[in-house]
């Protein structure tokens, strides 16, 4: 009914200019004060129609349009005498209702909501807290400009956010060091700041045994948090213990050498290799790296033994037959037997390893010694014909040669 009867009004107006003064326009804005956006008008003067809007707002009754910001002048159809522009402003009445304060602790601890009726007392909460920060009130602004003052409970639902001041922490400094170990960055963070070890230095042929406080490490370190001073830890180590295994390449066996790392280290007893002549240890299974023993290196190695094969000598002994030159030979290479000598008179039936010759030799491979062959011989049979020339029959004489011979019946 209202807004009929200001209708009503207004086009009474209008029509009332329009008859004074002819056409025009009386543009008129609106601020809403809270409530729902209403759009602007432009009156014309020959309109023959006029509505004026009417926002909401919720938990506000609507209690008409003033002609200033302090609500103090209500609008009068008078005020159009004597504009072509005009801002009303929205007055509101609320309405008994709950309305609450939310508090937004900005990574601080949670702060309960406050609820109350708008206009009634409201005393800030307590402040919340936060490590490493100092609490410096609540702001009605996300960017924290607009400080907000507790006095009495607003008219509507708001937000506010808490603003923090960074607390100011003195820094501190742990240097290390590693004596004789790879370096270790220092450590520099705030006093109180939990603080862990760094990764462990290395050192060649050492153990790490931990950080300490004192030049003479008798004092372990532990780890917590950055103390008020700064400091310097002192690396402890323990000397390694490392192990030369020998491979003695089919050899007799070579016990192990275990030793800390850098102390002398010298060569074991050589192995023996049937046939074979020791040539030393070499650290590649290609034996091509001699190695010299001097002191415990910083890792555990195997070294190999390297062989050469020995020459060894078939000598040859032909009983009165033909020389035969000796044979010479490395160790289980292929050994054949030498061209077969002679002797007049006998044939040749091989060679044997004893002066006896009951054993007779195979040639195969090369032995791991020095030894004599001896030649075996069988003495050949010759027939002495005779001729009679016409005389009786004399038998033939078979024997071997250089047997007894006598003569047949004349």
């Amino acid at each position: 009914m209202r807004k009929f009867l200001m209708l009503i009004t207004v086009l009474f107006f209008v029509f009332f200019i329009y008859s004074c003064t002819g056409s025009g326009e009386i543009s008129i804005s609106f601020e809403e004060n809270g409530g729902t956006e209403v759009e602007d008008i432009t009156v014309s003067t020959s309109s023959t129609s006029i509505s004026f809007p009417e926002p909401t707002r919720e938990g506000y009754t609507f209690d008409g349009w003033y002609l200033d910001d302090a609500l103090t002048q209500p609008f009068t159809i008078a005020s159009l005498l004597t504009n072509t522009t005009l801002t009303l402003y929205a007055r509101w009445t609320s309405v008994a209702s709950t309305i609450t304060i939310t508090f937004e602790p900005n990574g601080g601890s949670a702060v309960a909501a406050i609820s109350g009726v708008a206009g009634s007392s409201v005393t800030a909460p307590t402040n919340p807290t936060k490590t490493g920060f100092t609490f410096d009130g609540w702001y009605s602004d996300i960017a924290l400009t607009t400080a907000y003052t507790f006095t009495t409970m607003p008219e509507s639902n708001i937000t506010l956010y808490a603003k923090w001041t960074e607390d100011i922490v003195p820094t501190k400094t742990i240097s290390f060091e590693t004596n004789g170990g790879s370096a270790v960055t220092a450590i520099t963070e705030e006093v109180g700041s939990v603080v862990t070890a760094p990764t462990a230095p290395t050192r060649m042929g050492y153990s790490f045994d931990g950080w300490y406080s004192d030049v003479a490490l008798t004092t372990s370190y532990t780890f917590s948090t950055m103390p008020s001073d700064d400091f310097t830890l002192y690396a402890k180590w323990t000397i390694n213990n490392y192990t030369i295994t020998f491979n003695s390449n089919d050899g007799s066996a070579v016990a192990n050498i275990t030793a800390a790392y850098l102390t002398a280290v010298t060569a074991p007893t050589a192995p023996t290799k049937l046939g074979h002549t020791f040539g030393g240890w070499y650290s590649d299974v290609a034996l091509t790296t001699s190695y010299t023993f001097s002191t415990m290196p910083a890792e555990n190695i195997t070294l190999y033994a390297k062989w050469t094969a020995n020459q060894y000598t078939i000598t040859f002994n032909s009983n009165d037959g033909s020389a035969v030159a000796s044979l010479v030979a490395a160790y289980l290479s292929t050994v054949s037997a030498p061209t077969a000598p002679t002797r007049m008179g006998y044939t040749f039936d091989g060679w044997y390893s004893d002066v006896a010759l009951t054993t007779a030799y195979t040639f195969l491979t090369m032995p791991a010694n020095d030894f004599t062959l001896y030649a075996k011989w069988t003495p050949t049979q010759y027939t002495i014909v005779f001729n009679e020339n016409g005389g009786t029959a004399v038998t033939d004489i078979t024997q071997a040669y250089l047997t007894a011979v006598t003569a047949p019946t004349a």
